[in-house]
């Protein structure tokens, strides 16, 4: 226990001689840490000290000013160490763990008592919408506090999971994030989805357990061999990614009919790539048109980490089509494979393109041309017009010139490196962020390039990160 000195002034507080006493005093109550106590009755705002009789104490803090701003008291006095305790509490509306300190809080001059008050000076809480509310502070400890409040939270979540109707699992426990999940989804009934992505298209009124989920996804289709490869799907992406997005295999069931070939693509090693899967939906209305289910399974099977950059590329392409029938119209028929695809739809794109940046220049620019330096057998430039943009990303093979807006808007940055006058690479910066580097038709860099790249962020962008930039 620690000695504190509590001031209660009488202006404020009922006595037995409010009506007797002039109200410019004050009464300050000594509370030694050797349990001796003290009422010195003084001039408000005077200087009272007070030696303990029987400890000789003269130490005392000031537990007004500890109510009031308990963090920044702390902060002053980091010698003081005090004693916490940790209280869950269950209302109507939510669930919190408190970490409270005892402190004075009022005195009975009547009976010359002191009262003591549990204070909480630092909770986490989650209520019953999900909402998860959390105020911490740095306590002179080596108690963590919020440690503890976290798991003091995790405790009562499993231990009165049925109650508060949470979907429990036999070895997996739940915690505060689960437990928001949860209140928020009320109509999902097993544990396993928290680790489902994408479950709004599944459904978000009636009650859902697995098996309804997966009747779902399935759409009526009643194949065994489906079946089958919907769960080895599931289990697979559990396995391998420790979530489930069931958005791709629901996409290709309603798009595919020939079972077998719905079975393979079910199968393929493509649901665990960062790809942009809500545009498959529009390269699968684009592929129907011209190409038939088999060649549309070819061209997934040739989808993997190393050929997602031109995937992603030709997604976004596609999305920038402003009439898929009009580029069907105006193309000659592409074969049906990653390369073939996408060198028709970015070069289409790359001509519609060039009708709208032509002739437009990119102003403004000087500052950036500092970084335009001379790296080993690299030179670096920045686009200057529209017409630049449109020819250098055509040497790259690459929708580059899609990016004209965002560049001559000054909400992105592109520097180009040619080896010999030609262009080798490019990156984009922006926001002090390396967004991407790409060689040619979005190959990976060669060690020399990544060397190249490194030497002149070095220079210039010392506080950028590359680290993510994967080279060949």
């Amino acid at each position: 226990m620690i000695a504190w000195r509590y001031t209660t002034d009488l202006e404020n507080e009922r006595h037995l001689f409010t009506n007797n006493i002039d109200n410019n005093y004050e009464v300050n109550t000594f509370i030694c840490s050797c349990g001796h106590e003290e009422m010195i009755v003084s001039i408000k705002q005077s200087e009272v000290e007070f030696l303990c009789p029987e400890c000789a104490n003269t130490k005392y803090y000031d537990a007004n000013f500890a109510k009031r701003n308990f963090e920044y008291f702390l902060y002053l006095n980091k010698e003081v160490i005090l004693p916490y305790s940790y209280k869950t509490i269950q209302t109507d509306a939510n669930i919190e763990v408190r970490t409270q300190v005892n402190l004075p809080s009022h005195i009975d001059f009547v009976r010359k008592k002191i009262y003591f008050k549990l204070v909480s000076v630092s909770s986490i809480s989650i209520d019953f919408n999900g909402k998860i509310k959390e105020t911490t502070i740095k306590l002179n400890t080596d108690e963590k506090t919020y440690e503890i409040q976290d798991k003091m939270l995790n405790d009562y979540l499993n231990k009165n999971a049925l109650s508060l109707k949470l979907p429990t699992h036999p070895i997996l426990k739940l915690n505060t994030n689960k437990a928001s999940f949860f209140f928020i989804n009320k109509h999902l009934k097993e544990h396993e989805f928290y680790y489902w992505l994408d479950i709004q298209h599944i459904s978000k009124k009636k009650d859902l357990t697995i098996e309804s989920a997966f009747t779902t996804i399935l759409q009526k289709r009643e194949e065994k061999s489906l079946k089958k490869a919907v769960y080895r799907n599931y289990t697979r992406q559990m396995e391998e990614y420790m979530y489930y997005s069931p958005y791709l295999p629901m996409l290709f069931i309603k798009n595919i009919k020939d079972v077998n070939i719905l079975v393979r693509l079910l199968n393929l090693d493509i649901y665990t790539l960062d790809i942009s899967k809500y545009r498959i939906k529009e390269l699968l209305k684009f592929l129907q048109k011209s190409y038939s289910e088999k060649q549309i399974f070819r061209l997934f099977c040739e989808l993997d980490e190393t050929s997602v950059q031109i995937f992603e590329d030709m997604l976004q392409e596609i999305e920038d089509l402003e009439d898929i029938d009009t580029f069907l119209k105006e193309t000659k028929k592409p074969k049906c494979n990653l390369n073939g695809l996408h060198d028709s739809i970015v070069e289409y794109g790359r001509k519609q393109r060039l009708k709208k940046i032509c002739g437009k220049e990119i102003t403004n620019i000087s500052k950036d041309f500092k970084q335009c330096v001379h790296i080993d057998n690299y030179e670096v430039k920045i686009p200057k017009s529209g017409d630049e943009l449109y020819e250098w990303a055509g040497k790259l093979q690459n929708c580059m010139a899609s990016y004209f807006d965002a560049v001559a808007g000054k909400r992105t940055k592109i520097y180009c490196f040619f080896k010999y006058e030609s262009i080798e690479f490019a990156v984009e910066i922006m926001d002090k962020k390396l967004i991407q580097a790409n060689g040619i038709s979005n190959r990976r860099l060669t060690a020399e390039q990544d060397a190249v790249l490194t030497k002149w962020m070095g220079r210039f962008f010392t506080d950028i990160d590359k680290s993510h930039i994967m080279t060949e």
